[in-house]
Order: C-alpha cells, then structure tokens, then sequence
C-alpha cells in the first residue's frame, strides 16, 4: 500500500466498527469519488475476511431484497422481510455498501437512504455503508427530514486524496473545502472526518482489475 495510508488501519472506519461492536446503529456515508469509496470499503472488509454484498439498485426496497437474498446462508432460508432478520441478530451476516448511480432521483435517494437507516437501527451490528457522490449528497440532504440528517451525519465520512508534499497540499485545499462545505450546511460547523487515501495505489489497482478482466475474457 502507499506510504502514509494503510486502509486496515483506517481510523474512521475503525471507529464505526467499535459504534457497532457496542449495539450502536451506524450507517457509514462516504462521500466523494464512488469509486475510490468503494475500493477503500472492500479493501476495509476483506482485510477483516468478512463478507459483504455491493448493491448498484437504485431504490431501497431494491437494495433491501438483494441484502435479505445474500442473508439466506447465514439464516438457513432467505428472509422475507427486516422483521424476519431481527431475530437472528447474532448470525453471521453479510454487510451491505450501497452504490447508487448517478441517475438515482432524488426520490429513490431519499428511500435508499430512509431504508439503509432502518437497516442501521433493526440489525446494529453489520456493516452497512453507502457511497455517495458529492452531488448526490447535496441533492438528498436538500430534502431530507431533519432526523435523518442528524443520523447520517453520525456516519458522514468525506473521501480525499493523501497530499504527500506542501505543495500538494496547497493545491488540495481549496477543493477540499468545497468538499467539506457541501457535507455541511454551515461550513463553519465541526468538521467532517476523512478517509484518505493514495491516489498512486487506487491507480494502480484500477490498472490491475483492467488488465485481469482483459486477460479472462
């Protein structure tokens, strides 16, 4: 991994998975660039060997069926409903990072959303994120109640680039203040935590899972 960012040691996240250890309903909401987020999410996971289920659906109730679908082998059959699922709260589920596209309205953002919180408060202790661009962001907390917005602010984690030198840094602060103003209302509030990560790694990466799905068709 590169110098200064070890995604197994990652602080923030880290932190959500103590909230959660603890009965304490987490919905981990990295915003940024999607891609980067879910790298840095799946390296998380799978350093920890667990299981997890990326979901490109755009709605909740589309979201909530391919994780309760993914459950069944930990619950010896598929269940039917978040209602079902409650009960079995010590098996060994699978975590969930959901993944909205880019044309997900506004509406199927709000429900995905609503429908990941309850996720959150019915079955604590998975591991339960969401992926977000910054304007998908803005658009969803333009409408969102004001419950929600405390919820997910719990949870808030803004995804930047590892700056290496001064002058890197210099030239990163102005867009990560536009960042840090557009998960806030009020850029003057408590600052968001981050995730940061090396831009050369995820490169890198990216080349290698190109060239391996070009190698295996």
């Amino acid at each position: 991994m590169g110098k200064g960012v070890d995604h197994k040691q990652c602080p923030v996240l880290a932190r959500h998975r103590e909230r959660r250890a603890r009965g304490v309903p987490t919905l981990s909401v990295l915003v940024g660039d999607v891609d980067v987020a879910q790298w840095c999410w799946m390296r998380w996971q799978r350093a920890e060997a667990s299981a997890f289920v990326c979901s490109n659906a755009m709605s909740g109730d589309a979201v909530l069926g391919e994780w309760l679908s993914s459950s069944a082998p930990a619950l010896s059959g598929a269940p039917r409903s978040l209602a079902e699922i409650e009960a079995a709260t010590r098996a060994a589920l699978p975590g969930l990072l959901a993944l909205p596209p880019r044309s997900t309205s506004s509406g199927d953002l709000s429900s995905l959303l609503s429908t990941l919180l309850r996720i959150a408060e019915t079955v604590p202790r998975i591991e339960l994120a969401c992926a977000l661009s910054e304007a998908q962001f803005v658009r969803w907390r333009l409408e969102a109640d004001a419950n929600e917005l405390q919820l997910v602010a719990e949870g808030l984690i803004g995804v930047e680039p590892v700056a290496r030198e001064p002058e890197a840094s210099a030239a990163r602060r102005p867009r990560s203040n536009q960042r840090r103003a557009a998960l806030s209302r009020d850029a003057a509030s408590a600052a968001v935590p981050r995730l940061e990560y090396d831009a050369d790694d995820f490169m890198r990466s990216r080349a290698e899972r190109a060239s391996t799905r070009r190698s295996s068709t």
